[in-house]
Order: structure tokens, then C-alpha cells, then sequence
């Protein structure tokens, strides 16, 4: 009689170890999967950010002329540069929601330029300062190639490769 309990408790116990062990692997091998997806750039929080950056005037907003799309497509080929996005992205919600409760998208303008003054004003190397620098870089760059944003700058052409013809002379008026 005590052989015959030992052996059941034998056998339940193997058999609870395997079932055991066998879950155990199951669950280890989902969880241990490394997610291959890419982090999203939030592209809603970049345009916004970036009309922060360059508002409509009497010339375009830098979504307006496709600044966005642009930087995009930059990040697209860059893996360093889409990581920058993906985090500074996720820094200006971050900052929205502390001082707001809402998306960075959701601000009032005054709130977003608060948010892009603070980025700009971080310490060199953090990641707002980076985030800021070099979105401000590719923004004017992508911008000031679209003939659009020119108007009220006195030009109807970029002045490189020949310069301004006209540099001996005194600003023309815009008006």
C-alpha cells in the first residue's frame, strides 16, 4: 500500500514537472521574443512641432510645404536619426502631458513654444537639445529649398551657385 501512493505520487509529480516544464517553454519563448517592429515616429506631434518651429506667416507653415515629409524620408534611411525622432517625439508628449495633461498636438500655441524654448535651453547633449538642433537644421534646410517660403525675402532664386548679383547695392525694399 505504500508502494502503490508513492508510485501515484510519483507519477503525478512527473507528470505535473512535464506539463509543467512544457508550459513553462511555451511561455518562455513568447516572452523572450524580440519585438522586430520599429518604434513609430508620432508623425502627428512632428508636423505639429515643426509649425511650432515654422509657423504660417505670409509664407507657408513648414507642414504646408511638406517639411515634415521630408524629415520622414531622411529617417527613413537613417537608423540613428529615426531613433532621435521616435524619442524626441515621445519627449514632446512627455512634456505635454506634465504640464497640460494632453498631446503635445493639443497645446495652445503659446503652451507648444514653452515646450520648444525648454528643448532648445537643455544641456548640450541631452536628448531635447539634440532633438531640437537637428530638427531645426533639416527644417530650415527643407523648408528654404521650396521656392514657396521665399516670398518677402527679396529672391526668386537661392543664391548659391552664383551669389547675389546685386550685392554691391543696397537692400531692396519687400514691400
Amino acid at each position: 500500500m505504500v508502494n502503490s501512493s508513492r508510485r501515484r505520487l510519483l507519477k503525478g509529480t512527473s507528470l505535473f514537472l512535464l506539463i509543467g516544464s512544457g508550459i513553462f517553454s511555451i511561455c518562455r519563448s513568447v516572452i523572450a521574443k524580440p519585438n522586430k517592429t520599429t518604434p513609430e515616429i508620432r508623425k502627428h506631434t512632428l508636423s505639429s512641432y515643426l509649425d511650432t518651429l515654422i509657423p504660417a506667416d505670409s509664407t507657408p507653415s513648414a507642414s504646408s510645404l511638406e517639411v515634415d515629409i521630408r524629415i520622414l524620408e531622411k529617417a527613413a534611411q537613417h537608423k540613428s536619426f529615426h531613433k532621435l525622432l521616435v524619442d524626441g517625439t515621445q519627449w514632446l508628449d512627455a512634456q505635454a502631458f506634465r504640464i497640460a495633461r494632453k498631446n503635445f498636438i493639443d497645446l495652445s500655441s503659446r503652451q507648444k513654444e514653452q515646450i520648444v524654448l525648454k528643448a532648445e535651453n537643455s544641456k548640450a547633449r541631452s536628448l531635447a537639445n539634440v532633438f531640437f538642433r537637428a530638427t531645426l537644421d533639416d527644417a530650415y534646410y527643407f523648408y528654404y529649398a521650396r521656392p514657396e517660403s521665399w516670398q518677402g525675402l527679396g529672391i526668386s532664386r537661392p543664391p548659391q551657385p552664383l551669389g547675389y548679383l546685386n550685392h554691391y547695392q543696397p537692400p531692396a525694399s519687400t514691400k
